[in-house]
């Protein structure tokens, strides 16, 4: 069988709040930067044309690497729910998602599992962490790696996270051919040379990737939280590939946002990434990429602002 799913990463919808009450606590801090930074940062209004053109491709399935909102107020959730709404409705029950560290940025947030709560209008319910077909031999993983984690921007593997896994794993049927995990952390960060790059971002991961190591499968890491579009080949696993899909309503360098994302395609002859991306005042673009080897970066931002 064959299909294609459309990866989309960082949205961060935003809204500056009126209610004194949500410049409490971290989110003092966030409304600060989304006041002198992110608003002028993030085109929320260019929604449209990047939803359109989602639909547009037809794709199989549709999966979101978290952080929806900004500092996970109930009216960024709102307004990431109505601008997905006419792609959640296309792909119905094929669209997934999984929460980022703005996503759970408020301990309230975390407990009251705001993310659940105001996407359930365009998302399945499931746990935590969840196992979906994507066809006959391609499953999905999705990992929830919110976590309190104070002023910090970390995610965190849950203990219990790698005991389902392994569980699951012993009890499919049938093994598939590649497996596909989504999670807005990364388990692996390139190095240093990387500016935007803070280090290491999803504590607890070296048992994720001795999971991954041991079941030997082509697998592909769809993940977002740096703001920065690329692939990346990881030398620990040598089967698994890191896909950054960027965000697309952010502008970069001063120019205007790309609405660019990643397109994965199967099929009997194995897997491929298409990248696509609209430059300002231009038609839609889109192209095939290389796959990184073990260790190396292929920078698509740059490749697609050249």
């Amino acid at each position: 069988m064959a299909f294609r799913a459309l990866h989309i990463g960082d949205l961060h919808f935003w809204r500056v709040p009126a209610n004194p009450m949500h410049y409490w606590g971290k989110r003092l801090l966030g409304n600060a930067n989304l006041l002198v930074r992110r608003r002028h940062q993030f085109r929320r209004e260019l929604a449209g044309p990047l939803v359109e053109r989602l639909i547009a491709l037809e794709a199989d399935w549709l999966l979101f690497s978290g952080d929806f909102t900004t500092t996970a107020l109930p009216a960024e959730f709102e307004m990431a729910a109505r601008a997905l709404g006419p792609a959640a409705t296309r792909h119905a029950g094929r669209l997934l998602a999984v929460p980022g560290n703005h996503d759970r940025y408020t301990a309230r947030a975390l407990v009251d599992r705001s993310f659940e709560r105001h996407l359930a209008p365009i998302l399945p319910e499931r746990g935590w962490p969840w196992f979906v077909p994507l066809d006959d031999d391609v499953w999905a993983i999705g990992i929830d790696g919110g976590t309190r984690n104070g002023l910090s921007c970390h995610g965190r593997l849950k203990p219990g996270d790698v005991v389902a896994m392994r569980t699951w794993w012993r009890e499919l049927e049938q093994r598939p051919r590649e497996l596909v995990v989504l999670c807005h952390f990364p388990a692996e960060d390139p190095g240093g040379a990387w500016t935007h790059n803070r280090g290491p971002q999803l504590h607890e991961a070296g048992a994720l990737l001795d999971f991954l190591g041991e079941c030997g499968l082509p697998t592909w890491f769809l993940h977002g939280h740096h703001h920065h579009r690329w692939l990346y080949g990881s030398p620990r696993v040598p089967s698994l590939v890191y896909l950054n899909a960027g965000a697309p309503l952010m502008r970069w360098k001063g120019g205007d946002p790309d609405l660019g994302f990643l397109e994965l395609t199967h099929d009997a002859t194995g897997s491929r990434v298409t990248v696509h991306w609209r430059p300002s005042g231009a038609d839609w673009q889109q192209r095939q990429t290389t796959l990184p080897t073990a260790g190396e970066v292929i920078d698509l931002q740059c490749f697609v602002h050249t």
